[in-house]
């Protein structure tokens, strides 16, 4: 259990260092997707690229996705040019 959440249920991907990143939910994408439905399908795409693949590190993600920052211990990812 990490923070009362069974791993076994969320799918993680596991970075170097002990970093874990995951996608916080399917259903808020799905939701804000439903005011936003330009980017519905971006979403999706997105998401199934991320839980598809193991990043060894930040520079990896940098490389897929090079907008992305890392605020703490959060990876942000820019959508459709910085739009959302």
């Amino acid at each position: 259990m990490l923070m009362g959440i069974d791993k076994g249920r969320i799918k993680y991907l596991k970075l170097r260092y002990g970093h874990a990143m995951r996608i916080i939910s399917n259903k808020t994408l799905i939701v804000f997707s439903a005011a936003y439905p330009t980017v519905a399908e971006l979403f999706q795409v997105w998401r199934k690229f991320i839980e598809s693949r193991q990043f060894e590190s930040f520079v990896n993600i940098k490389t897929a996705f090079n907008p992305t920052d890392k605020v703490g211990y959060y990876y942000v990812f820019e959508a459709d040019d910085n739009k959302y």
